[in-house]
């Protein structure tokens, strides 16, 4: 899976070494590189580009919603994004890592990493996935996760010693911790054969604090004793996600969840103040930030790094492009525009794209004039006194998309991106794609047989638990009738203040199963709501990224229990223990909800290396 759970898991309140944050000079630029694991590069939040599909880079990660943000803020900010899902520690060390990708003009570096070196996909497939999870595996693999911390602070360590000896002095580092992997309800795995049963709920999130605490004082200790690289650790994802996370139980979920679950991805916020999504059996989009998630994680650093001390005035150096994208300069003098197209995209045909290009800046005045050539024929199609526009591709492209500035001293620079617009929304050629019809990103396949998850009437995951196992409280033969509590967040269904961007909830609306994903704000109000606490996001928290195509989507309809029973009746226990009584062995809201568990373990074999 990629890259997530415990290594850098927040000290709430605890702010550390953070660079003070600063009115932005008029035209200044900021170039800023994403490090990391799939937690930076974006699993599970859809609108994912580039042509290597392991990566899962999202147009609405959390750093495109800061950058998106910043370049509201008087500040010509680009991104460069490197992280890659499935990444652990040495995968950005050594000479082919992705440190040494990041261009030497860069300001600002942010990143999470160190989830996988820790095992985050053994611990959701041991401690949380129907038919792989049983106590002991659980507690070994946690226990296994303690054992490895030092050894990844040491790595992590050894990661910002790299980046301070390839950046010049004054480069800023933000590094941004994980969110617990489950609700505090009860979550007891236990096993019928063993005797042996184990507080996987309790040991999973002690196992963050660990995490925590020592991140903390790496950090601490570093910013005591280099001063050319000061490193902010961005404080609250554990209390701003608190209420947030997975409902570790089989068949509910968390309704204001802000990590997907099981089968989901795309989750965002509906108009009753919860989180609805769309199907998915893709394994490595679940126990990822949604779409709510990424912008949650965006607001505190807004809140905590604002517009970073360190962008560069006007006249700075020339960007270094990044690899997927060209740029040409028609001239070499040092005050001349620089243009910048925040690409590559992918889409499907039809789709309307937001094309942006506010990280272009004039070294000297004002750029006057920004000159589209959109279908890669060297001719300028389109012309506008505005950084960003809206286009409909509505036939099959695949090619570059080009961007002249001009300034008011008339020098120009030229920039150009990759564009791909396909029949199924991703980026496989019909006649390797293993679901021609269907967006399939990831082209996973569980059964091998060659028919993709997405489209295989047959993908053969299974649908229950080992024999034996099961959930103290939700389907031990021996249980209660009555299910465990599900906890809320707190303060849900409080009405925001408009003037703190620190309160971001939000009264309910009645539910709507089809409500579509909201409208983004304006790039003025874009990412202005700060992370909530214990509280549902609103629509403001949870804007279209620039560059995401207009789509259609389908909201995950969720199992619903017969009339007069509950989630945790009898037989849905006995079911899920893997013993037969003469009962229905999945009642329909347990068959609905295991159908593609497993697939978790297709992720695990292709990110843990």
């Amino acid at each position: 899976m990629a890259g997530l759970l415990a290594l850098t898991i927040l000290l709430p309140s605890l702010v550390i070494g953070s660079p003070t944050a600063a009115a932005a000079p008029a035209g200044g630029s900021l170039r800023v590189v994403l490090l990391g694991d799939s937690y930076s590069a974006g699993n599970g939040a859809g609108d994912y580009y580039g042509d290597d599909k392991s990566a899962y880079r999202s147009r609405n990660n959390w750093a495109h919603r800061y950058v998106d943000w910043v370049n509201t803020q008087n500040v010509s900010a680009t991104l460069t994004n490197l992280a890659h899902s499935g990444a652990v520690t040495d995968d950005l060390l050594g000479r082919s890592g992705q440190v040494a990708a990041i261009p030497a003009d860069t300001d600002l570096v942010m990143l999470t990493i160190g989830g996988n070196d820790v095992g985050f996909a053994d611990i959701v497939q041991k401690c949380f996935t129907l038919g792989l999870r049983d106590a002991k595996s659980c507690k070994t693999k946690v226990d296994g996760a303690n054992a490895l911390m030092d050894d990844v602070m040491g790595s992590t360590r050894n990661i910002l010693q790299l980046i301070d000896d390839r950046l010049p002095d004054g480069a800023q580092v933000i590094l941004v911790g994980y969110p617990r992997l489950a609700t505090s309800r009860s979550y007891i795995l236990k096993d019928l054969f063993g005797s042996v049963s184990y507080d996987a709920g309790t040991g999973v999130r002690a196992l963050s604090e660990t995490a925590r605490d020592k991140q903390a004082a790496m950090v601490e200790n570093w910013n005591a004793t280099h001063p050319g690289l000061k490193v902010t650790y961005i404080d609250g994802v554990v209390a701003a996600f608190d209420g947030h996370e997975p409902d570790p139980a089989t068949n509910s979920r968390n309704d204001y969840r802000w990590l997907n679950e099981f089968f989901e991805t795309r989750g965002r916020l509906a108009a009753n103040g919860k989180t609805t999504s769309t199907f998915s059996l893709d394994a490595a989009e679940f126990y990822h930030p949604n779409i709510i998630g990424h912008q949650q994680m965006a607001n505190l650093i807004i809140n905590q790094v604002g517009v970073p001390s360190n962008v560069k005035p006007a006249s700075s150096p020339a960007i270094v492009a990044a690899s997927y994208a060209v740029s040409d300069s028609v001239t070499t003098a040092e005050d001349a525009p620089e243009a910048w197209i925040q690409g590559p995209y992918v889409a499907k045909e039809g789709s309307t794209l937001t094309l942006d290009a506010r990280g272009s800046h004039a070294d000297d005045g004002d750029i006057t004039t920004y000159e589209w050539d959109l279908d890669g024929d060297g001719v300028f199609e389109q012309t506008s006194t505005e950084p960003v526009i809206d286009y409909t591709f509505a036939d099959l492209y695949d090619g570059q998309v080009g961007l002249r500035v001009t300034q008011d001293d008339g020098q120009t620079d030229v920039y150009t991106t990759q564009v791909q617009i396909t029949d199924d929304g991703d980026n496989t050629p019909p006649e390797f794609d293993n679901c021609p019809d269907a967006y399939n990103y990831s082209q996973s396949d569980y059964d091998g047989d060659g028919v993709g998850d997405v489209c295989d009437p047959d993908p053969g995951y299974p649908t229950e638990d080992q024999p034996g196992v099961c959930v103290v409280g939700e389907n031990c033969p021996d249980d209660d009738a009555t299910a465990a509590p599900v906890p809320t967040p707190d303060g849900a269904g409080t009405a925001p203040d408009a003037s703190d961007p620190t309160d971001s909830a939000t009264t309910a609306a009645p539910a709507d199963a089809t409500d579509p994903e909201p409208a983004a704000p304006t790039p003025d109000t874009a990412g202005d709501a700060a992370a909530a606490g214990n509280q549902p996001a609103t629509a403001a928290d949870n804007p279209t990224a620039p560059g995401t195509a207009v789509a259609t989507e389908t909201p995950l309809s969720l199992p619903t229990t017969p009339a007069g029973s509950t989630a945790h009746d009898a037989r849905t226990r006995l079911a899920n223990t893997g013993f037969s009584a003469g009962l229905p062995f999945a009642a329909i809201s347990l068959a609905a909800t295991a159908v593609g568990t497993v697939l978790i373990r297709c992720a695990i074999r292709r990110q843990l290396r």
